[in-house]
């Protein structure tokens, strides 16, 4: 291979690919090139049966040499149509054509001159408020048109890629091939034909990088425009007085448009049969109903337009008639306008876009019958009435943008005119008008409805602030009555608890009640509701529904209660601290805080060791020796007891007791019954403890013996020695 083949075939198939990057397609400069025009010249007519790695640079000429080539090139392929076998000619003939099609394609993009940009227009000394909003609306729109360019670019490359690499492997499997095989010109036609198109689109991808930067060029002249048009904004007397013409004109346009809708909206609402035909009627009439009241809030947005445009004319004018503070009142009121009609502008879209399925649906469902009834009629113009309602609501959300536009500058100007620190308490006083209209906004929207009755964010953020400030309430007179508790005599505190308990039950019952008829919810629907809900309760709940109805029988019956120290069947012990809508804590004297359902109260067998008596009698068993003397040991007894402050003294009935309750292997077994305290009665364990302590001391004192434990061994017959272990010798006797 010569150089100039290698460098051809290096032009033919690297150069074509354009780069990721690339703003324009190469060929056609390639074709320019006088290098280009060389090594096109060394290269054959290409024949589909021998075709070389560098065929394509054959086109790779001038706009004026391309048709001569072109003509070349089908030339050649039409007498080889004429030669073709009958089996063959057939596929031949289509490829042939495809390439006849995309040469022709090919030779007319490659002479059209790329697209230039449009001279920029000089810069005006002043610009006024409308003059901008029209420089502010080409800019919008020349941005759509230019991000729409670019995804069409980005597309567009990404199959010219996609079109030279697929040839790019059916060129080396052809190269491959048997230069004699009979598939071999049929393969080259193919491959022709994959080439022409991926040349055609590589023309159109150069005319859309030209279009492209063109359409980029402009959007920075516009965007310079506009930025110069900002600096020399400026407004006169003149200005002024035709913007206030143009703001009668359209407040006129307003009120008839306004009129129109009101009419349209009185016939939609108008009662009609049931029969198909009647139903398309109404669904008609309603359709035009929101095209009227599209219409009237496009007037409505030119008149808001006008108004703020008259609003910074005599701000740039510093016309001494203007109000500031009317201004931006007026200013607040532009804005919730807009927003409210953004809203609408939506609804109306989704309602058009409904009735448009619907008509569809009830055109297809309607068979295949060619007669236009009365029912397609209408149908027919539902679903054109729908398609305008929709361009309609999307070029209404166009137009926001304009008054949106003004309406910054008017805040700017005003806050320039009303100085620093007036700026700064009208803006805020603006933002936080903004953020309350917008929350608002957002909790006047329905969530879900309840019944008939519907409810919104703002609704159930009251009931939930009445919930907050019933449960206040009620705790600030749970904690009343719990000091009140501390201060009365022992006993009340339990009575007050339960007191405070169903008080709380009761307060938060009514102020849920209070919360629902808040926001409009019939009670007597809510009591249906709460029945079916209570049924499904009963089922998925009854768990916690039996806890919750235990606490409460536990609160009014007040076999236990806050307080009491309970022994419970499972062998826990301990003083209740608090009965809860579903357990109740109990506190042992480890300091553990048990939980324990309410409903194991009342189903299960409980030890209330304080439930009518505070005091309780204890045993605290000991043991003498049989020589001590009774009379001792029952002063040894009493001293102990009257010595512990846990004993209660000075009740009659209740006096402290020394039994005689067996006789044990190796002493007397008494036991001290004493009457302890309430404070004592909760700790059992150390109670005993400090009793038997006590005795051991009074025992001592009294010198009474605490017999220790003895076996008496006697053996029968002689015993001639006794084996004691290493080192131990026998007994003497």
């Amino acid at each position: 291979m010569t150089l100039r083949t290698a460098l051809a075939l290096f032009l033919a198939l690297a150069m074509p690919v354009a780069p990721a990057g690339a703003a324009t397609d190469v060929s056609p400069l390639l074709s320019r090139t006088p290098l280009a025009a060389r090594f096109a010249q060394e290269v054959p007519v290409p024949d589909p049966a021998a075709l070389r790695a560098d065929w394509w640079a054959f086109f790779l000429v001038t706009p004026d040499l391309l048709g001569e080539r072109v003509a070349q090139v089908m030339d050649r392929l039409d007498r080889r149509i004429a030669t073709a076998t009958r089996g063959g000619a057939a596929a031949a003939r289509a490829e042939v054509e495809k390439i006849r099609v995309n040469l022709r394609t090919y030779q007319l993009a490659a002479g059209q001159p790329d697209p230039v940009a449009p001279l920029p227009k000089p810069l005006e000394a002043n610009y006024t408020p409308a003059r901008l909003v029209e420089i502010d609306a080409a800019l919008r729109s020349v941005t759509a048109e230019v991000e729409f360019e670019r995804d069409d670019v980005a597309a567009l490359r990404a199959a010219v890629t996609v079109m030279l690499e697929r040839m790019d492997t059916h060129l080396a499997g052809y190269l491959q091939m048997d230069a004699v095989s009979p598939e071999r010109a049929q393969r080259g036609l193919e491959i022709m034909a994959e080439r022409s198109a991926a040349a055609v689109a590589e023309q159109r991808l150069r005319i859309k990088n030209a279009t492209l930067a063109a359409r980029e060029k402009e959007l920075q002249q516009l965007a310079e425009t506009k930025a110069a048009a900002l600096d020399r904004l400026s407004a006169d007397a003149t200005e002024i007085r035709r913007l206030a013409a143009e703001i009668e004109s359209a407040r006129e346009a307003l009120d008839a448009a306004r009129t129109k809708a009101a009419r349209e909206g009185t016939r939609a609402n108008q009662s009609v049969g049931a029969s198909a035909e009647d139903l398309a009627a109404a669904r008609y009439r309603q359709q035009r109903a929101v095209r009227a009241g599209l219409e009237a809030a496009s007037a409505q947005v030119r008149l808001i337009e006008l108004r703020a445009q008259l609003g910074l004319a005599r701000l740039l004018a510093d016309d001494k008639s203007a109000d500031l503070g009317d201004l931006r009142s007026s200013l607040a009121e532009w804005t919730e306008e807009l927003a409210t009609l953004r809203r609408q502008a939506n609804g109306w879209i989704r309602e058009s876009e409904r009735e448009r399925e619907r008509v569809a649906e009830s055109t297809s469902g309607a068979g295949s019958s060619t007669t236009l009834t009365a029912v397609h009629l209408i149908d027919q113009d539902r679903l054109r009435l729908a398609q305008q309602s929709i361009v309609a609501a999307h070029g209404l959300q166009e137009q926001f943008a304009r008054p949106k536009l003004l309406l910054e500058w008017v805040d700017l100007q005003l806050s320039r005119a009303e100085g620093t620190f007036g700026g700064l308490v009208a803006g805020g006083l603006q933002t936080t008008r903004t953020i309350w209209a917008n929350a608002s906004e957002v909790a006047d929207k329905r969530l879900f409805k309840l019944g008939d009755t519907p409810i919104t964010a703002a609704g159930a953020v009251k009931v939930l602030l009445t919930l907050v400030i019933a449960w206040l309430f009620s705790y600030v007179l749970r904690q009343v009555l719990r000091r009140i508790g501390r201060r009365l005599p022992a006993g009340s505190e339990p009575a007050l608890y339960a007191a405070g308990r169903l008080s709380h039950y009761m307060i938060i019952l009514i102020g849920f009640i209070i919360g629902l008829s808040s926001i409009g919810l019939d009670l007597t629907n809510f009591a249906l509701i709460a029945g079916a809900l209570a049924l499904g309760i009963g089922f998925g709940l009854q768990s916690i529904v039996n806890n919750f109805l235990s606490g409460l029988i536990l609160l009014f019956e007040r076999a236990v209660k806050v307080g009491d120290y309970v022994e419970l069947d499972s062998g826990v012990t301990g003083e209740i601290k608090a009965i809860n809508v579903r357990a109740t804590v109990v506190s042992t004297n480890e300091s553990l805080d048990v939980i324990v359902p309410n409903s194991q109260f009342v189903e299960r067998k409980v030890i209330n060791w304080t439930m009518l008596d505070p005091n309780r009698r204890v045993h605290v068993p000991f043991r003498v020796a049989y020589e001590a003397d009774e009379d001792k040991v029952v002063e040894a007894g009493l001293d102990a007891a009257g010595r512990l402050p846990h004993t209660l003294l000075g009740v009659r009935g209740r006096e402290a007791r020394v039994w005689l309750v067996g006789f044990g292997e190796n002493g007397l077994d008494c036991e001290l019954v004493v009457w302890v305290k309430t404070e004592a009665l909760k700790r059992p364990a150390a109670v005993k403890a400090s009793y038997l302590w006590e005795i051991r001391k009074a025992l001592r004192r009294h010198g009474i013996e605490v017999p220790l434990p003895q076996r008496e061994l006697r053996m029968r017959g002689a015993v001639s020695a006794i084996q004691m272990g290493p080192g131990l010798s026998e007994p003497k006797p």
